[in-house]
């Protein structure tokens, strides 16, 4: 039997819109897309620390088979962490 990897990654943004959030949210995306192909890792979660949910991350995330929580309110690292 293989063992595998499952990830949490934290994702958070200060802003909902505009070109500050559009760069994170690209750069998530690939990071997600990479541990997705990577053959080790199994299960991945984001854990949206953000004020506001993103509809778009949430649609990528969908798109390559990672989990995506949003918990409805702010969250610091720390707690999102411990939710993950």
């Amino acid at each position: 039997m293989k063992d595998t990897l499952g990830i949490v990654v934290n994702f958070y943004c200060s802003q909902d819109t505009g070109p500050a959030r559009e760069i994170l949210v690209d750069a998530t995306s690939l990071s997600l897309r990479l541990l997705r192909a990577n053959a080790d890792v199994d299960d991945i979660i984001l854990v949206d620390g953000s004020e506001n949910a993103d509809s778009n991350l949430k649609s990528r995330c969908d798109s390559i088979n990672v989990s995506y929580f949003h918990f409805g309110k702010k969250i610091g690292y720390s707690e999102a962490y411990n939710i993950g």
